[in-house]
């Protein structure tokens, strides 16, 4: 279960890759990556997963690659948010304050938001 959810925030539900299109506190409606799903457009919270690390790239959240090593890869964006991406875990850094340890998308997501206070989106 996701401990916070916000609207476009990427999940899983019921399985499948969604973004939530609306949210209230029993839940949310969902519009799922896939198109022609006979799944449930309302999921309760408690059935909502985080997106693990590298179902999408950082470029689809509007990121530009700055820097590629053998141990990290380095993120921009028109906001100079820094991402660090490691093999299973993201780095945030936004002028002097850094978030790290961050496991999954939907937290990449609400780190952001808490650094910037501007929700991280997939670009449409």
């Amino acid at each position: 279960m996701i401990n916070t959810i916000q609207k476009r925030s990427l999940i899983l539900a019921h399985n499948t890759y969604a973004k939530a299109k609306t949210v209230t506190a029993n839940g949310c409606e969902v519009v799922y990556l896939k198109e022609n799903l006979n799944l449930p457009k309302f999921v309760t919270l408690n059935k909502c997963k985080e997106v693990p690390i590298g179902f999408i790239s950082v470029e689809e959240l509007g990121f530009e690659m700055i820097s590629n090593t053998t141990d990290d890869l380095a993120f921009k964006d028109s906001r100079n948010v820094f991402i660090i991406q490691y093999d299973d875990s993201f780095t945030v850094i936004f002028g002097k304050k850094t978030i790290t340890d961050i496991k999954s998308v939907t937290e990449l997501q609400n780190s952001y938001f808490s650094l910037t206070g501007k929700e991280l989106n997939l670009k449409d």
